[in-house]
């Protein structure tokens, strides 16, 4: 999975890229041309490190995000070509927003203003996409060149579209079927992915009330980046000390994974315990996949378990034994935090 960390110059979007990569990138470069950093980040998860003290297993991977730190928008939200070509590319965006006063401006942080500036962008850009695309759909069907069923359904969709971006509706709120999803994947219509706000706070101070109802999350970034560059040991115990109940980088990636609707599980053995993603509703046939294909295309049943279950048990073959392991068919749609276990033939 992957998210763009965007916003306007200054807001400190490099600050909260390091604290979720644990990069050390310089911050205060208010780049005006499209330069994009990327870094991929481990999801902490407590669960996993228990079933790893539970195993002790020769690996263990962690499920992982990549982040992009995206410069390149202007002080008014513009966005170049180049710059909406790259957003495109990203699964959803962490939006940066200051919340905090800057000693390089006289300005004072307006972060609900600056949500409004960079989704009203967004829907200009989209605007101008799916209005060219209608002109092409029109040739179409002028000089017959497409199945005419499947270009009046084309066309309702961006009609429908267009509607909904004139009324400055996102089009991340639509409710669209899964075929309409499919066919937009290829428009690059940037309204339509996820998008996470984040209040990039000055220390000691509070969020600042946002009116949008977008989901949202609030760090003091800098700090969180510093921490982010020292061993975990010492960053626990500085947030100890200052009485810092959680990590807001941690937070932060926990808010990211439910933005992008993906929940975790888990394969445990001697040899590996690991992480995996799954899209929220998918199905243990998915899971199969994401694990190898040919789990996939050989699977015969799942065994399932919650990974607390399974401690107290004390692993797979206790829990067989006990009759704890659950037997799923293919069309099973895992929860977050189940161990699973695939059984297949090829």
């Amino acid at each position: 999975m992957r998210l763009g960390i965007i916003g306007l110059p200054g807001a400190g979007k490099t600050s909260i890229f390091n604290a979720l990569t644990g990069s050390d990138l310089p911050v205060g470069n208010h780049l005006s041309h499209v330069k994009i950093h990327t870094g991929v980040a481990n999801v902490p998860d407590p669960q996993l490190e228990s079933l790893i003290a539970l195993y002790e297993p020769r690996k263990t991977t962690y499920a992982q995000i990549t982040f992009g730190d995206v410069a390149g928008m202007g002080e008014d939200g513009s966005l170049s070509g180049d710059l909406v070509n790259q957003l495109a590319q990203w699964d959803g965006f962490v939006a940066v927003l200051r919340a905090f006063e800057d000693p390089l401006t006289a300005a004072p942080p307006t972060p609900e203003q600056d949500v409004q500036v960079m989704e009203a962008e967004f829907l200009l850009n989209d605007m101008l996409r799916i209005e060219a695309h209608l002109e092409r759909l029109a040739d179409d069907r002028q000089i017959g060149a497409r199945d005419r069923a499947e270009l009046e359904r084309e066309l309702d969709l961006f009609q429908r579209l267009t509607k909904a971006l004139q009324a400055e509706r996102p089009l991340r709120g639509q409710t669209l079927e899964d075929a309409e999803r499919e066919l937009l994947q290829g428009y690059g219509l940037i309204s339509s992915k996820p998008l996470l706000l984040v209040q990039n706070l000055e220390e000691g101070k509070d969020p600042r009330p946002l009116a949008s109802d977008l989901p949202s999350f609030a760090l003091y970034g800098k700090l969180e980046a510093e921490l982010a560059q020292l061993p975990a040991d010492e960053a626990v115990g500085f947030r100890k000390e200052f009485e810092i109940a959680e990590a807001g980088n941690e937070g932060l990636m926990s808010a990211c994974l439910s933005l992008l609707g993906q929940i975790r599980f888990y394969t445990v053995s001697a040899s590996e315990v690991r992480a995996w993603l799954l899209p929220k509703g998918g199905t243990v046939l998915q899971a199969a996949g994401t694990i190898h294909s040919d789990m996939a295309r050989g699977f015969i049943r799942a065994e399932v378990i919650q990974w607390d279950d399974l401690i107290q048990l004390g692993g797979l073959s206790e829990a067989r034994a006990a009759g704890k392991l659950r037997v799923e068919g293919k069309e099973y749609a895992p929860i977050d935090g189940e161990v699973i276990h695939i059984r297949f033939n090829v």
